[in-house]
């Protein structure tokens, strides 16, 4: 039974990804698209978009709702309207309408419709008279038949951006940056994120974020990391930004620093070397330099990124959008940045746009720039006309104060001229030779790089691998264009193994050259190439002296070499060629039919198919009689054809001949015994079975093998498969190309292991596992696709010698997939007129959102309002938010992330915030619940606002920004940092005499208290300067404040309370309660003083947790403690939390071992009554 569902995955993605692919689903293999919520499962023979759906939760909304009915005469209707939020206005819905329990069997729900937005109408019939009915209770369900017309526009797909970056495998020099030495085996999070590129080299990891910034990481020995270092103890554990770009010194041999903090937007790690492209378009390497591999004409290792000059040329981004100011010297144009001869500088002007040059004299150097013909791609014009002259037989007009340069394209050079003196000695440039690289690819020992859609190779060319033929096993120490041995577009991507190279172009052509003794090179032979040869992708290896091509699908059969053959072309012209072979041609046919026209009828054909009848045969065409054929390539009785004839293929046929009848040269026939020329029959006009019917997008070459994928995300490896890293399910190798089955997006080859994304970003991996380079949880080599990690989606997967590296996709978000809102009825954390809203998104951290958006209407949706943002990413994600209780509301809240805004969640039910009442409200001096965001400027007051009926305000010029929010134990919660933290302003009005409660919730952190030794002020309240009854001495009453524990072994945060007395004589009265709070939780801590009367005594409790911790008792009198003006009270943290700070001037709980502690937040009440 295993065996039949152990391939089997949950499939996921969006309705969008289904829809384009329409999958395949394998019979019972579920599919769930997590925008919409619809589910299908498969049968395995039905595609997606051919499957029935499940129910969709999307679709399906419920509303359980209570109405009153009146009387209802006989034979009457009566209609009620209902809200029913989420139906918009132009959708069509199935209503249904259900009475919760028996009802008169004479009074009927006859209709129940969907009438307006957010409404359903609800028809009742009554059969006879009925009295008026009261509560009774409806189940509506709406399911959604027609989505509403939404008016959509077309808008550029936003770039990719990725998350953070995860390693796992080898970690013996740091390569994973994870700051130590210890192998991963599974994928494990860096502090590394938003990657524009990654790549893995043997033991070093190069990436670039999202500033452009080149960071490296692992072994450095040869100075590859880039840093300026070189040596066995100069390995990086965590990845280090490179903040210096070298050239090479004209006058030594070491290098010289051209630019700091430089930006890089291409990098390629290879064996023991790194490659890279600057944002200005240079070639840079460093690292080991055998055999010139970094392309600096020399063979001397770099320990700086260097980048590559093949001139002396000096050159100077002009890139004054804000303007530069020009002086004259010697009757010539000089500029800040120009310090020697302008014979050792080129400008480089490229940036599009307007440049600005100031302060151009209005004399005989005023200005004009030499661009006749090239004034759509570079024009000019200036502050001060000052006359039109005729230079080089073209008028142009010269300008003074500020020149205005406009570039729109490439103009390739334009010279500027002064008035009177002729040739201003300024020549701009819009590229050079020394720039526009646009990609490279480091190998074993050789290097890669693109430029102006041409490849160049330099490096170690032992076995061909940089494709030039003139050069054979010869190595180059700089970059030269290499050869291909067929026509080619631009190049587009490059990539670089051991000792082999791949090549893509535009129109999809792959191409390979080196070393191929494992058959690497996909040209089913193990013969290594010296030149870059296309990769047909047939089942058998074709001789590579004549060119092939793919049939065309409807082709003019004409006869060609003095009608010694067909060829076979898009008309009926010889000179309308698609091949320029002179003698042999190679045709490439997929499954399918194939139509031959116009094939002459005295010269009719047949394939010499015998033995491959059922994998590729003529269907139609005119008969011309058969013959049995003897000495050809494949004898046997066949059938000739004229006129238009089909040929229909129908699987792998590998190659057949096309047999032309009475021609001379093509072999025997029973009836002409005497015209063989077999010699000229080997390679007439072959069919070879096309394996990939499909464009190639994407390379990646291996140690030893390589990996190609097509248009339609399928996946051909080829080469050396000793660990099964080709992924097929064998070890054996393959000569020529071979499917890894699945449908892939991107693909990562490395030494001997493969890691792959596919359509849904699953991270897959196969091959070798000796380090826990698969990320399997082991170190046993897999040669099937292995899934990493099914709760991240993943891209930009990168394979390395025994390492690996992947990024977390994010895309728009996903919609939060629902939203409950609470009230302090129904809500343990809810205060006095607050709701708490809650809503659910899973996918919030594979989506890299970084906020939502809360929405809420008053009006049924006809509009929103939106709250301010929240950061909560961690599901389920609340927020606790004061509403008039008078309004009625539903909400709806939406994920952000870098690239954009999700849809909207299912709306909520309607609700109204309540009265959380406290009876003793009148009794409260202060109260705080600090919810809300306090870097928001519209919640800032809230948040810090005093509920008691004092009202005290902040103090002022308070440096209250230091407050900050975080979870508390209802809503939000108060982080208060010294020095300042946050002080409130008291008056006479704050008065605690008698029984008073003193009482908060608080968050003491184990990195707070293990990196504090001694006593430090922890979460505490302070009242300073108050007035004690019968008393003049000075008196600060420190409510509660604590530290870490004074034992290190133990766990906790000691907390005191006390009362301190400051007599006139200098003596300190300190009375302490003292008990431990538990770190990393809140903490519910009251302060209780109560009155026993009948033994005239006073008792001070202090509990934490529900739980008496010590008591002090003291003889009457009594003490009051009075505000006066200058009173404050203080709350000052050191990085712990506080929640809902309430003090009474009423003991709030009996003198008791244990109290009941709050389950829901402090009332509130009318202060206006107290």
């Amino acid at each position: 039974m295993a065996a039949s569902y152990k391939y089997i995955q949950q499939r996921r993605g969006t309705q969008e990804d289904f829809d384009s692919v329409n999958p395949l689903l394998r019979a019972g293999e579920a599919a769930f698209a997590t925008d919409s919520n619809v589910l299908k499962v498969g049968n395995g023979t039905d595609k997606w978009r051919d499957l029935p759906e499940f129910v969709s939760t999307a679709k399906l909304k419920k509303l359980k709702t209570i109405i009153d009915l009146p009387a209802i005469s006989s034979g009457d209707y009566y209609s009620t309207t209902i809200s029913f939020p989420g139906l918009l206005a132009t959708g069509e819905y199935f209503i249904s309408a259900s009475p919760h329990a028996s009802i008169d069997s004479n009074l009927t729900v006859e209709q129940a419709f969907h009438s307006a937005s957010n409404e359903v109408t609800v028809k009742f019939l009554a059969n006879s008279t009925q009295s008026p009915t009261t509560d009774l209770i409806l189940y509506i369900v709406s399911y959604e038949i027609t989505a509403p017309e939404q008016t959509t526009t077309t808008t550029p797909e936003p770039n990719i951006i990725t998350g953070d970056l995860y390693s796992w495998g080898n970690n013996q020099f740091g390569q994973l940056g994870l700051e130590d030495n210890a192998d991963r085996y599974e994928p494990t999070r860096t502090e590394d994120t938003s990657l524009l590129a990654v790549s893995a080299g043997e033991y070093h990891t190069v990436l670039i974020n999202s500033s452009y910034d080149l960071l490296t990481a692992g072994f450095n020995y040869y100075g590859q990391l880039g840093l300026g270092s070189a040596g066995a103890s100069e390995n990086k554990k965590d990845f280090t930004a490179v903040t210096e770009l070298h050239e090479e010194n004209a006058t030594s041999t070491d290098t010289v620093k051209v630019e700091d903090n430089p930006k890089f937007t291409k990098c390629s790690a290879g064996s023991s070397h790194t490659l890279a492209v600057n944002d200005k378009g240079y070639l840079c390497a460093a690292g080991s330099n055998q055999y010139g591999c970094l392309g600096l004409g020399h063979a001397d290792q770099r320990k700086y990124l260097v980048r590559y000059k093949s001139t002396q040329d000096e050159l100077i981004e002009f890139d004054y959008f804000s303007g530069t100011a020009v002086t004259i010297t010697d009757n010539k144009y000089t500029f800040p940045s120009l310090t020697s001869s302008y014979n050792t500088y080129k400008f480089i002007l490229n940036r599009l746009g307007e440049h600005r040059i100031l302060n151009v004299p209005s004399s005989g150097n005023s200005f004009a720039l030499i661009n006749v013909g090239k004034e759509d791609d570079i024009s000019y014009s200036g502050e001060f006309f000052v006359q039109n002259k005729v230079v080089d037989g073209n008028e142009y007009p010269f300008y003074s104060g500020e020149i205005l340069i406009d570039v729109s394209g490439d103009y390739g050079q334009v010279r500027s001229e002064s008035l009177d003196h002729g040739d201003g000695g300024l020549v701009f440039y819009y590229t050079h030779d020394d720039l526009n690289w646009k990609d490279v690819a480091a190998g074993g020992q050789h290097s890669l790089a693109i430029k102006d859609g041409a490849a160049y190779t330099y490096g170690n060319n032992t076995f061909g691998q940089l494709g030039r033929t003139d050069t054979i096993s010869q190595p180059r120490n700089e970059p030269f264009a290499a050869d291909f041995n067929s026509s080619v577009s631009n190049i587009t991507k490059i990539s670089a193994g051991s000792y082999h190279s791949l090549a893509l172009d535009a129109d999809g052509q792959a191409f390979s050259c080196g070393k191929n003794d494992e058959g690497q090179l996909g040209h089913h032979d193990t013969r290594k190439r010296t030149d870059f040869t296309k990769i047909v992708a047939t089942t058998i290896a074709l001789d590579d002296d004549y060119e092939s091509v793919e049939m065309l699908q409807d082709s003019h059969a004409v006869l060609v070499n003095n009608f010694e053959r067909y060829a076979f072309r898009p008309s009926n012209s010889e000179s309308s060629t698609v091949l320029n072979n002179t003698i042999n041609d190679k045709y490439l046919l997929g499954t399918g039919s194939y139509t031959l026209l116009a094939v002459d009828p005295t010269k009719p054909i047949t394939l010499l198919n015998n033995g491959k009848s059922d994998k590729i045969y003529i269907s139609a065409g005119s008969s011309a009689g058969s013959e049995t054929l003897i000495g050809t390539t494949n004898d046997g009785t066949y059938t000739f054809y004229s006129g238009t004839v089909t040929i229909r293929v129908d699987g792998d046929f590998g190659k057949v001949s096309l047999y032309v009848k009475d021609l001379i040269g093509v072999g025997t026939t029973a009836s002409h015994p005497s015209t063989s020329h077999l010699a000229n029959l080997v390679h007439k006009d072959m069919f070879y079975f096309n394996q990939v019917e499909d464009k190639f997008v994407d390379i990646s070459a291996g140690n030893n093998y390589s990996l190609l994928r097509t248009a339609s995300n399928k996946i051909f490896a080829c080469g050396e498969n000793s660990n099964g890293q080709l992924g097929i399910g064998n070890n054996i190798n393959q000569l020529g190309l071979v499917e890894i089955e699945g449908n892939w997006h991107e693909m990562s080859a490395g030494a001997n292991h493969s890691v792959l994304v596919d359509e849904f970003k699953n991270l897959w991996t196969v091959g070798d596992n000796e380090r826990g380079q698969l990320g399997s949880f082991d170190t046993i080599d897999r040669n099937r696709p292995f899934q990493v990690n099914d709760n991240i989606n993943w891209t930009k997967p990168s394979a390395g010698g025994s390492h690996s590296h992947a990024a977390v996709y994010s895309f728009l978000p996903n919609a939060p997939t629902s939203i409950s809102v609470k009230n302090a009825d129904t809500s343990n954390y809810a205060g006095h007129n607050e709701l708490e809203i809650t809503w659910v998104n899973p996918d919030s951290y594979i989506d890299g959102v970084t906020h939502y958006i809360v929405e809420y209407s008053s009006n049924g949706g006809s509009t929103y309002t939106a709250l301010p943002h929240t950061q909560s990413l961690s599901p389920p994600k609340t927020r606790i938010q004061y509403f008039n209780p008078l309004l009625s509301l539903i909400f709806r809240v939406k994920a952000v992330n870098r690239n954009g805004e999700s849809l909207y969640s299912p709306v909520s039910t309607p609700i109204s915030s309540v009265a959380l009442i406290d009876p003793n409200y009148c009794d409260t001096v202060f109260l705080t619940h600090f919810n809300g965001d306090v870097e928001e400027p519209s919640e800032r007051d809230a948040f810090f606002k005093d509920y008691s009926k004092n009202n005290y305000q902040l103090y002022p010029n308070i440096r209250v920004e230091r407050a900050e929010v975080d979870d508390g134990q209802f809503g939000s919660a108060l982080n208060a940092r010294q020095p300042d933290g946050v002080k409130y302003s008291l008056d006479t009005n704050f008065v605690l005499e008698s029984g008073y409660t003193i009482e908060a919730y608080v968050k003491p952190t184990s990195d707070y208290v293990s990196t504090n030794g001694s006593w430090q002020l922890g979460a505490w309240v302070n009242i300073r300067e108050l007035t004690k009854s019968n008393n003049s001495n000075t008196h600060a009453l420190s409510l509660f404040s604590g530290g870490p524990s004074p034992y290190p072994d133990e766990a906790y945060t000691r907390l005191k309370y006390r009362a301190v007395e400051i007599t006139a004589a200098g003596t300190v009265d300190d009375i302490i309660c003292s008990g431990n709070l538990t770190n990393d939780i809140f903490n519910h801590v009251a302060i209780v003083r109560t009155i026993d009367i009948p033994n005239s005594k006073f008792k001070t409790s202090m509990y934490i947790n529900g739980i008496r911790t010590d008591q002090l008792e003291e003889s009457f009198p009594v003490p009051t403690y009075s505000g006066v003006a200058t009173s404050t009270l203080n709350l000052m943290q050191d990085d712990q939390l506080i929640d809902e700070v309430r003090i009474s001037n009423i003991a709030r709980y009996a003198d008791t071992e244990t109290i009941d502690v709050p389950t829901k937040p402090f009332g509130e009440g009318d202060a206006s009554a107290c």
